[in-house]
């Protein structure tokens, strides 16, 4: 989980998301997904666990959509911790992933940007709330991984050294956000980020790259999937972290 490295933010993911998780439907459903998914990976054994996880998810993610509508002072905490776990869920599932096409990775990006407005929807209500919420514990203690250097670094070799026909300004400023956030997040590890960090910097990648970027993906540009394909290699020394939820 997010932030598990510290004790404190442990505490909140094992104590107190699961209380939460009683009073609110698609965040039970959303844990029973990821507690699932961890099983799975612990014993590949056992087959029914993939379906059991596919189906408490298509669950949580049903549930969600319905609720996020009327968020109240009641569900706002239950709400954003929700929103991370499906993030969690969707994204540790990439590496199983079909070779192709990439709609898989297109859903998860979709997500989680469609998550930004439901956190500001959910913060907003809590901030006029007199209880204490628990999901400020880890806005507090583990924030937003900021991009701390916007150069293509040693991946410039996926940026184009000279214009084409096929990419206007508009996708050449998505390509160059995208490779700076990968090289940033390859800084950030070559430096010995702490990997609970790192992993961070790449579930929140939709986040750091333009609305074009991910339309050039959908329309399945050769550089886009390339870019794509680095960024998803910078996972695999995270595979434990990352990829085993």
């Amino acid at each position: 989980m997010p932030g598990a490295h510290l004790k404190r933010i442990k505490d909140c993911w094992s104590i107190n998301v699961p209380q939460l998780a009683f009073c609110y439907k698609p965040l039970l459903h959303a844990v029973f997904a990821i507690s699932a998914l961890h099983l799975s990976k612990a014993d590949a054994n056992d087959s029914g666990l993939p379906d059991m996880h596919y189906i408490y998810l298509e669950q949580a993610l049903r549930e969600h959509r319905l609720c996020i509508g009327g968020i109240t002072t009641q569900t706002a905490d239950a709400v954003c911790f929700t929103s991370i776990l499906l993030q969690v869920n969707v994204f540790a599932t990439l590496k199983d992933r079909p070779a192709a096409p990439y709609k898989q990775v297109n859903e998860w990006m979709h997500l989680v940007r469609r998550s930004v407005a439901v956190f500001d929807a959910a913060l907003e209500i809590m901030r006029h709330n007199a209880h204490s919420a628990n999901i400020w514990c880890l806005i507090d203690t583990v924030p937003l991984p900021l991009r701390t250097n916007f150069d293509a670094g040693s991946f410039s070799f996926l940026l184009p050294t000279v214009p084409d026909d096929e990419d206007d300004e508009t996708a050449l400023e998505a390509y160059r956000g995208a490779v700076a956030h990968i090289n940033s997040t390859w800084l950030a590890m070559e430096a010995k980020e702490h990997p609970q960090i790192s992993c961070r910097r790449l579930m929140v990648f939709p986040l750091f790259v333009a609305t074009g970027f991910i339309d050039l993906l959908e329309k399945r540009r050769p550089r886009a999937l390339v870019v794509l394909a680095h960024f998803l290699a910078l996972s695999a020394p995270l595979r434990d972290v990352c990829g085993n939820t």
